[in-house]
C-alpha cells in the first residue's frame, strides 16, 4: 500500500525462517512501517532484493490481505475524483462556478 501512495520500490530481506520481510524505498529514503514486529533485532537492509507485486499476489491470501487493507485505508477518506464531483453537477464544472466541495481535508485553500 505504501508503494501505491508514495511510489518507489519494495525490497525484501530474507529471514532465517525462509519468509521475506518487505520495506519501501522512495528516492533515497528507506522506510519500514512494520519493523517493530522484530523487537530490538537489527535488520540488514543492505542484503535485500527488489520484490514484485506479481510474485506476492501469486499467493491468494496476500492479494486478499492487500485488498482488505487498501479498502480500510481508503474507506475513511471518502474523497471523490474530479469526474465523480463533476457528475454531481451534470458533468459540467465551470472555473467560475460555486460548488460545495465538502469540508477541507489536509492543506486545501479556501
Amino acid at each position: 500500500l505504501a508503494q501505491d501512495i508514495f511510489g518507489g520500490k519494495v525490497y525484501g530481506i530474507k529471514r532465517t525462517d525462509g519468509n521475506v520481510h518487505c520495506f519501501n524505498v522512495v528516492g533515497d529514503c528507506r522506510f519500514d512501517l512494520t519493523s517493530e514486529q522484530f523487537g530490538g533485532e537489527i535488520l540488514d537492509y543492505e542484503d535485500s532484493t527488489e520484490q514484485f507485486r506479481e510474485d506476492h499476489f501469486a499467493k491468494a491470501e496476500k492479494k486478499e490481505r492487500y485488498e482488505y487493507l487498501k479498502l480500510m485505508l481508503v474507506k475513511p477518506f471518502r474523497h471523490r475524483t474530479l469526474e465523480e464531483r463533476a457528475a454531481e453537477y451534470g458533468g459540467k464544472l465551470e472555473v467560475n462556478g460555486e460548488f460545495d466541495w465538502g469540508e477541507p481535508v489536509g492543506r486545501e485553500i479556501l
